[in-house]
């Protein structure tokens, strides 16, 4: 939120210098900032999730790119909104015709044009550069000693897979190549993605319903194993090759793996899918002990709850049944039982 205030502010500022306008409406750039802050701070966090690992920040650490990588996160969305905003209050603040802004004298930019190459570009260099300090502090004090913590985590989906990556490293002499380096890197890559449930985990009775439910949170990547191989290292007599050059290779792997892992076999979505099948099989003849009529029914924390399929609702005989009653010799369930009715 401060990072976004003061960044976007200091844009502003700059262009108003630049378009060389009066104090009193330097004054108001703030005021009318703040009008703006809000739903702009929204659209950055949204978009900046969207784009970022934010579960990768180890890895990202350990290679020294946790800090650059979201800096590289950050240009891409202040770039997405910084004409936006910044059209939109001066436009405010000074007389548009027609959206249009009239100026006068050499090398007339617009607002939009000094805020991208005069403002953005400067600030996000500097920001590199800060980031490029944290990596390294990050990675050189990165597990400095073991650590040692107690989990309680439901694996349910593991996904192997095999990625590689060419790369040439070439020495010129007047454009011309004297000496190249060809290195070639391949790894296997083990995703297992499923629930946290330390992060949260609620059981749930509906008496009416004669349903237990069982809500997890939402599914994430638990563990990423990869394990690198280099299979072809052809080093130039001119052209070498250094630690960085490798390490790049590695995490681009790594990042590879993780992206399709998540966009293209979607294992989060199978992750939830395996869920049910796993807490049926584990939780499924505890209910049944309770009430051979009960049944469970597995749900998500901060997900909307969806219609089930008719397929669906035939396989655990839900369809077209009004809610189970409890046999009169079954016993009734107590309030410390260990379920909380709904």
């Amino acid at each position: 939120d401060e990072l976004v205030y003061n960044f976007n502010l200091s844009l502003l500022y700059h262009v108003a210098n630049r378009m060389a306008l009066p104090d009193s409406l330097k004054r108001r750039l703030e005021p009318e900032y703040q009008k703006h802050h809000e739903y702009l701070k929204s659209l950055y966090y949204n978009d900046f999730v969207a784009i970022k690992d934010t579960t990768a920040g180890l890895y990202e650490t350990w290679y020294n790119d946790n800090a650059n990588q979201a800096v590289q996160v950050f240009r891409e969305v202040a770039g997405k909104y910084t004409c936006f905003f910044v059209t939109q209050i001066l436009a405010t603040l000074i007389k548009a015709d027609g959206g249009r802004l009239m100026a006068k004298g050499k090398d007339v930019d617009n607002p939009c044009g000094i805020a991208i190459r005069e403002g953005l570009q400067p600030m996000v260099n500097r920001l590199q550069k800060r980031a490029e300090i944290i990596d390294f502090s990050a990675s050189r004090g990165l597990l400095k000693e073991k650590v040692r913590k107690g989990i309680a985590e439901l694996a349910t989906y593991e996904l192997r897979s095999r990625l590689g990556i060419d790369k040439t490293l070439q020495y010129k002499l007047l454009g011309f190549s004297i000496s190249q380096t060809d290195i070639r890197v391949e790894a296997i890559s083990v995703v297992k993605a499923g629930f946290k449930l330390d992060r949260y985990f609620d059981v749930t009775f509906s008496p009416k319903k004669g349903i237990i439910y069982v809500t997890l949170p939402p599914p994430t990547i638990l563990s990423h194993e990869v394990y690198p191989r280099v299979d072809k290292l052809d080093v130039g007599f001119l052209a070498g090759i250094n630690e960085k050059d490798m390490n790049e290779r590695f995490n681009e792997l790594r990042r590879q793996f993780r992206q399709d892992a998540i966009d293209n076999e979607k294992v989060l979505d199978k992750a939830k899918i395996r869920a049910d099948s796993v807490m049926q099989l584990i939780l499924g003849p505890v209910v049944k002990s309770i009430n051979r009529n009960y049944k469970l029914q597995l749900r998500f924390q901060d997900m909307p709850e969806t219609a089930l399929s008719e397929d669906e609702l035939r396989r655990r005989g839900e369809e077209d049944q009004p809610a189970p009653r409890p046999p009169a010799d079954a016993p009734q369930p107590k309030k410390n039982n260990g379920f909380i009715p709904q």
